[in-house]
């Protein structure tokens, strides 16, 4: 016996028949007369490849008898279907089959033709021709040296074989009928060739029917040569618009069960899967089959493309469709003097080929109109296409169509002249929209290109941020009002990645009760967490004594006996806290410290070294808004003054210097201190203060003025002469290019006109001192932008025009003169910069007043007698800085220069009888808002600050 038990036999025979099943028919019960149409079909009828329009190639591997053991039998197939033409359609499969001993090559070449009878449906004939090699072949478990049919090396046979099929379609119905083997081929494993074996001739019926668009069952009847007639019936569902197919089916085999993905034009590949579960006395060895396939739909080549828009075919008549190319863009854009290519399809969607015809090419827009040549079009075949390509030159901008008409040669447009009857000429002429650009050429007209208001008050007030968060008796709870300190924090920790925020948190020994010892470390951590829900940058807890930090160390120190219980309760709600710090990353320590004992304050020695780092220093610098460079001493004497500043200064050129940056004086500032019971030394580093406390920027904001009536509403004429516009923005422009405020903006067309009532963008009135103009910014559908502009526009002050300013210089610690902030403190610098400028505007002068102000804790007398000393410090600095930069030896020549160049520099303090209060503009208006509300303990800390105020009066 050549084979090793009855089921191997068993599966012999039935792969034989079965292995030309893709997991569609294996699915559907094994159905050969009719099945799904294309590449898939071909095995099964050879009629099937009719109705296809692309070309297809699939892959199939079955795997027969999952678990057989010592076995692994197996067949695989590629195939290849064109799509229908005139012709008709042909296609090529080639079969591998193996199983132990027995390899089979099967190689079938097939051939269909579809004829049409109009109202009365399809029909498709077909055949195949097959050449199929039959081998035996030795193996390590079996040899053929005792086998009689066999020699020692094996056996193989070939044989012809021939498959002939018809299809009928028409709607929802399908039959089918297939002969397979008329020629049978002869596969003898005996010695007589012709003789033996040979496949059997089958014959089957089949016929189908979509009861619903989803629901297709299929029924078929098979007989052999021998009489022996079998049933196959199958039924697939299609899910998801067809994306998922699920199928069952029922043959002599057994029962079946499969799936599809079938794939779109975007994925034009079907992925379907099969498994069939054997009956009768095969099932009791429990093993099935598994079949796979991949089926690739590849598009044919324009000229035989099938064109899908409107839908199946009509087999009556022809039909002519006119439609655009789909490699060409949406919206072409030509320019002036280019040449453009424009590109259509004429395709035949009809049932019947079409006769020799012509095709015309318009180009128009609202002023012109232009027919081109007509096309001859030849005969075109069911779903075949003709390439229509057409170049143009542009002579003006505008908006044109080009337009294809099909079967028309031109003679009546716009109405057509056709000669070919079709079942619908609504869709032979197709118009593509296009934009011919240029140069867009406008002009703006301002009403008022000037008004003159009497008089004029700009006000602008720094608002401080106070980095410190308190808390009442033994709690952890944030008080909603600092959410908004926090929330500009938490906004400036992303914007500073170098900068690492410190909190430490403090207790109040003589209010709080109960254990404490962990309670300021919960208060930095209640702090950190809500930063942390505010922005993704890490803030860092101090937990470990460092810089003499005790927890438990008033804030405020101990007030005497006679202190009133406010100014006590008043104390503790301060000392009950979380303050914070920065630290920059990889600058932790000074980059220059040095001790003057000998106060030899020349420090070219030290030039070098901060030289190396300046890259690093430029990157933090750039990186971080908060970070600054701060050339530090603290000295003991006038002279001392004077050098230490002279030498810090040619040090922060040469920083500045080797990293090619314009100083800002804000941001590298020299500061210098004086007192006599200092240790002199001197100090560069980078700081991150400016992170916590850079006050809230405020802008110059008008009041006390009014527009003339006439004049309120200036009128601002748009006129757009040649040119496509696309999208506009009108705004008002600086002469600086600064947008001002933004009056309009949209697509198309700007309106023709628009109103200004010389605002910003806030409400607020534009600065007289600036020149403006209206900016028209027109861009063309290629995106280019072309801008236009009026006239200058500017306002006059006619009588007084008064500019105040408050700055925040220091903010102290409580009943010190000492600040707390060395970033503020360092701005004394700029602010003597700034006060030089003063000095170069005419018709103006300056009032310059260093206020200093405290909190409401303590005697009247000490907190008069501390304000004044705080603006003292303050306004000696100031004046030091005005005689270094002035090159003045003296007071009384820095007096004599202020009263020349008109500004009065003065001192006052006002003791706690000013808490902060600041103008500020919000939503058109005008609003006083108290900063400094001695109620709460943050509020008492900004009041204990100088302030200088600056006002211009302009005449």
């Amino acid at each position: 016996m050549v084979f090793r038990d009855p089921i191997f036999l068993a599966f012999v025979l039935f792969a034989t028949i079965a292995m030309a099943l893709t997991p569609i028919q294996e699915s559907l019960g094994e159905i050969y007369a009719i099945g799904v149409q294309g590449v898939e079909g071909m095995g099964a009828n050879p009629a099937s490849i009719t109705g296809n329009s692309n070309h297809q190639i699939s892959a199939n591997a079955t795997r027969y008898w999952l678990g057989l053991e010592d076995e692994s039998p197996f067949t695989s197939k590629i195939a290849y279907s064109s799509p229908s033409a005139r012709w008709g359609a042909y296609g090529a499969e080639l079969k591998y089959f193996s199983a132990s001993v027995q390899n089979r090559f099967d190689l079938t070449i097939s051939y269909a033709y579809a004829f049409e009878f109009k109202n009365r449906g399809e029909v498709s004939f077909g055949l195949s021709g097959r050449w199929i090699r039959n081998q035996y072949s030795p193996t390590d478990f079996y040899r053929f040296e005792d086998d009689p049919l066999f020699n020692e090396f094996g056996y193989s046979a070939s044989g012809l074989g021939l498959d002939l099929g018809a299809v009928y379609r028409k709607n929802r119905i399908a039959f089918g009928f297939c002969a397979k083997n008329v020629v049978q081929p002869s596969l003898s494993i005996s010695n007589d060739m012709g003789e033996g074996y040979r496949e059997a001739l089958v014959y089957s019926t089949a016929a189908s029917y979509a009861v619903k668009n989803w629901l297709i069952p299929r029924i078929q009847f098979s007989q052999n040569s021998e009489g022996k007639l079998e049933l196959s019936a199958g039924t697939e569902i299609l899910l998801f618009n067809g994306l998922v197919a699920l199928r069952t089916g029922y043959s002599v085999e057994g029962f079946a069960l499969g799936f599809g993905l079938l794939g779109r034009s975007k994925l034009p590949v079907n992925f379907d899967y099969a498994m069939l579960y054997p009956t009768g006395s095969l099932s009791k060895a429990r093993l099935t089959n598994h079949s796979v396939g991949l089926t690739f739909n590849i598009p044919q080549s324009k000229k035989n493309k099938k064109i899908n828009e409107t839908g199946p075919p009509s087999f009556e008549f022809p039909d002519i469709i006119a439609a655009k190319d789909p490699h060409s863009k949406d919206m072409p854009i030509l320019e002036i003097g280019n040449k453009g290519h424009f590109s259509a399809i004429i395709g035949n969607v009809g049932g019947k080929p079409s006769d020799n015809t012509f095709a015309s090419v318009f180009i128009i827009n609202t002023d012109s109109s232009m027919v081109g040549s007509p096309f001859a079009i030849p005969p075109l075949d069911p779903s075949e296409i003709y390439d229509i390509d057409w170049t143009w030159e542009p002579k003006a901008a505008g908006v044109y169509k080009f337009i294809v008409s099909a079967d028309d040669d031109g003679s009546r447009f716009p109405l057509r002249n056709s000669k070919i009857s079709e079942v619908d000429v609504s869709n032979n002429r197709i118009e593509i929209p296009f934009y011919v650009i240029g140069p867009i050429f406008a002009e703006v007209k301002v009403e008022n290109e000037a008004i003159t208001i009497p008089q004029l008050t700009y006000i602008a007030d720094e608002e401080p941020l106070v980095p410190v968060v308190f808390f009442e008796k033994n709690s952890l709870e944030l008080a909603d009002r600092f959410m908004p300190t926090l929330e500009v924090i938490a906004r400036r920790i992303a914007e500073n990645p170098d900068i690492k925020l410190v909190l430490r948190g403090y207790t109040d020994s003589e209010s709080e009760t109960g254990d404490t010892s962990s309670l300021y470390f919960q208060r930095a951590k209640a702090v950190k967490n809500e930063i942390g829900k505010k922005t993704s940058s890490d803030v860092e807890v101090m937990i470990e004594s460092v810089d003499n930090y005790n927890p438990e160390t008033p804030r405020i120190r101990p007030l005497t006996s006679n202190t009133s219980i406010e100014d006590k309760v008043w104390a503790q709600q301060e000392n009950r806290r979380v303050e914070m710090s920065t630290i920059v990353n990889g600058f932790e320590t000074d980059l220059l410290y040095t001790d003057l004992s000998t106060f030899d304050v020349s420090l070219s020695q030290y030039k070098d070294s901060l030289l190396s780092i300046s890259i690093l220093i430029k990157r933090v610098l750039d990186e971080n808004p908060g970070a600054s460079l701060i050339f530090e001493a603290d000295v003991q004497t006038g002279a001392q003054w004077q050098s230490a500043y002279d030498n810090l200064s040619e040090l922060r050129e040469a920083v500045i210097g080797s990293i090619q940056a314009d100083i800002n004086f804000q941001i590298v500032p020299v500061f210098i201190k004086l007192a006599e019971d200092f240790k002199p030394v001197v100090r560069v580093y980078l700081s991150g203060e400016g992170m916590l406390y850079r006050p809230k920027e405020a802008a110059l904001a008008a009041k006390d003025f009014e527009i003339p009536k006439d004049k309120r509403e200036n009128r601002i004429s748009i006129s757009i002469g040649e040119g496509i516009v696309d999208s506009f923005t009108i705004s008002i422009v600086d002469q600086q290019m600064n947008t001002i405020r933004v009056l309009s903006s949209g697509s198309n067309s700007p309106p023709k006109i628009v109103v200004w009532d010389w605002r910003d963008k806030n409400g607020n009135l534009v600065d007289p001192r600036k020149i403006y103009r209206v900016e028209l910014s027109l861009q063309d559908p290629a995106e280019n932008i072309w801008n236009n502009y009026s006239s200058e526009i500017s306002i006059e002050i006619s009588d007084k025009e008064i500019r105040r300013e408050s700055t925040i210089i220091v903010q102290f610690a409580f009943d010190e003169v000492t600040s707390t902030s060395k970033f503020l403190e360092s701005r004394i610098e700029s602010m003597a910069r700034k006060i030089i400028d003063l000095s170069n505007k005419e018709n103006s002068y300056f009032n310059v007043k260093i206020i200093g102000h405290t909190d409401p804790i303590g005697s009247d007398r000490r907190n008069m007698i501390l304000s004044q000393e705080r603006a003292e410090e303050e306004e000696s600095a100031i004046r030091r800085y005005l005689r270094n930069m002035l090159d003045i030896d003296n007071d009384s020549g820095l007096e004599k220069w202020l009263a020349d160049h008109r500004i009065t520099l003065v001192r006052q303090g006002f003791s706690d009888g000013k808490p902060y209060e600041v103008e500020r503009y919000r939503d058109g208006r005008f609003e006083r808002v108290l900063l400094g509300n001695n109620v709460f303990p943050e509020g008492r800390a900004s009041n204990r600050r100088v302030i200088i105020q600056i006002e211009e009066i302009r005449e």
